[in-house]
This record gives structure tokens, C-alpha cells and sequence, in this order.
């Protein structure tokens, strides 16, 4: 987590020191040179952190148990778990480092199994005295949700359609320079790079829509893994992915009336391009004014 904040600290201090030159320069031979310069210590900066993440990868799949070759062979090359990249760098590649973290997921969610089945006992004797009890509070609350006039339901959300696309020239805005400081810039810049999705809602019931939520999943092509599942992430990691994956939309549809908005790209593991995923509905609620 330090090495995280160091490398974004770093990031900012260089956009710090390079944007307002690269803005003020007027001649266009040394702005070209002051942007080649800042692209390559920014490719350093993005070259460490993948070399951190490799490390925390490997480290994890270690304590796993789980094979990890080496990264050189007997001949000086790179394994085929590896490549060379910028500057020389060996990293671990892209599809192996996803495959490294698809195993690491599953052996924790075995070792999930195994805790679990080691307090089922415990869990019988303890259902026994308070199974009865339980069915009966259900049963309580189900009777006073079931006479309630709560304006949610569920059962209506099948006539709400909710569709998804990655549509980056729809949604991508260029970033006015003018009047916003380089920290503004640089995180208007990216988050004007996430908010690529055209999502539209269309009320195909006949009731009024009051708001819409929901959240997407996300899948490479040909495969079934949601790449938004941060279960096997750290504590401090699973909340902002969690946001990412929240939407909302409070206009007020009418019956038959079609709403399309650009919304942020949600969080994802794996590093792959977002323009070859897949994206759809997961699941969704619907709030009905009455």
C-alpha cells in the first residue's frame, strides 16, 4: 500500500513540473521535446508499479503454494511466463499473470470450503436450537413486508430494460485546459478516459420510474470469469471497486420514454483494454413512484 502512494505521489509531482511548462512553451519544437520527456519518466514510474504488482502477485501465489517458474532459463532467456519490455524490464505477461490470480482465487475460496466444513458440526448443534425461532421471525417479517406499501418491486424490474456499450466516441469529452490547474487536468483527463460506457433506460412498464439502479458485469470474450469480483482483494481495495460497480439514475420516466446517459468505466482486474470486454446488467432495482 506505501509503495502504491509512493509511485502516485511521484506521478503527481511530474505533472506537477511538466504541465505548466508544456503549456507556457510557445515554441512547438521544445513542447514536443518537454512531452517526450514527461512520457518517458512517466513510462518509468508505470514501469515500477507493474514490477510491484508482479512482486505482490508472485508473493501471494507463493504462499499459496502454487508453482512459480523463474523468470530466466538456462540460456539466459525469458521463461514463457515472462517478457521483456521497456527499459529492459522483465515482467510477468498479462495473460499469465490473470491466470496466476485466477488460481490464487481459487484456492482461497477452497480454503473458505475447508473452514467451513470444519464448523458445520458446530453449526448443526447450534441450528437445532435456533431454527424454529428464526423460521419464525421470517415468517413475521415476510407477513408485515407483504402488507406494506413500500414503493420498490422487485417483480416489475423485467419491464425495465437497461442496455450497455463501450461507446468512446459517444462519450469521450476533450479536457479544456483553460482555467484549471495541472492536478485538475490530469484527473479530469482520466476520469474523461473512464466515462466511455452509453448506457440507456427504457420504461417498458406502465408505471411512472422514480430511479434506477444497478450494477454490470464484465467478461473477456469466451470466458465466463466477471472481471468486477473483489472478493479475493485486499480490505482496502474491495471498497473503491465496489463504488465503481454502483450506478444510479433518478430521472423520472414515463411510460415508454428512453433515457442514455455516458457513465464511468466500473473497476476491473486483469488490465485488459476495456474496448474488447464485454459489459451487461448484473442486477438492478427499481423505485416506482407511486
Amino acid at each position: 500500500m506505501l509503495k502504491n502512494w509512493q509511485l502516485w505521489r511521484e506521478k503527481k509531482r511530474l505533472s506537477d513540473f511538466y504541465f505548466p511548462r508544456i503549456q507556457e512553451e510557445i515554441n512547438i519544437e521544445k513542447k514536443e521535446e518537454l512531452r517526450r520527456e514527461y512520457r518517458s519518466q512517466l513510462d518509468e514510474i508505470l514501469s515500477q508499479q507493474r514490477l510491484h504488482e508482479d512482486q505482490k502477485l508472485l508473493k501471494k501465489a507463493l504462499r499459496k503454494g502454487l508453482y512459480v517458474p523463474m523468470e530466466i532459463d538456462e540460456t539466459g532467456n525469458s521463461t514463457a511466463w515472462f517478457e521483456r519490455e521497456w527499459a529492459d524490464q522483465v515482467f510477468v505477461k498479462r495473460e499469465r499473470a490473470f491466470e496466476l490470480a485466477q488460481k490464487i482465487k481459487e484456492e482461497q475460496r477452497k480454503s473458505r470450503f475447508e473452514l467451513i466444513q470444519g464448523a458445520s458440526t458446530i453449526g448443526n448443534l447450534i441450528g437445532k436450537f435456533v431454527v424454529v425461532p428464526v423460521f419464525l421471525l421470517f415468517s413475521s417479517v415476510y407477513d408485515s413486508s407483504s402488507n406494506s406499501n413500500d414503493t420498490r418491486l422487485p417483480n416489475k424490474t423485467d419491464q425495465v430494460e437497461i442496455s450497455v456499450r463501450y461507446d468512446r466516441g459517444k462519450c469521450l469529452v476533450p479536457v479544456e485546459l483553460r482555467g484549471i490547474t495541472p492536478d485538475q487536468y490530469f484527473t479530469r483527463t482520466l476520469d474523461a478516459e473512464r466515462k466511455v460506457l452509453a448506457i440507456s433506460i427504457r420504461n417498458k412498464s406502465r408505471r411512472v420510474i422514480a430511479k434506477v439502479r444497478w450494477s454490470l458485469s464484465v467478461h473477456r470474450e469466451g470466458h465466463s470469469t466477471d472481471l468486477t469480483d473483489y472478493q479475493d482483494l485486499s480490505p482496502l481495495e474491495q471498497p473503491a471497486f465496489k463504488r465503481s460497480n454502483t450506478y444510479v439514475n433518478d430521472k423520472i420516466l414515463q411510460p415508454g420514454e428512453v433515457v442514455e446517459d455516458c457513465y464511468m468505466l466500473p473497476m476491473t482486474v486483469g488490465g485488459y483494454a476495456p474496448e474488447n470486454l464485454r459489459y451487461a446488467v448484473k442486477s438492478k432495482t427499481v423505485d416506482f413512484v407511486e
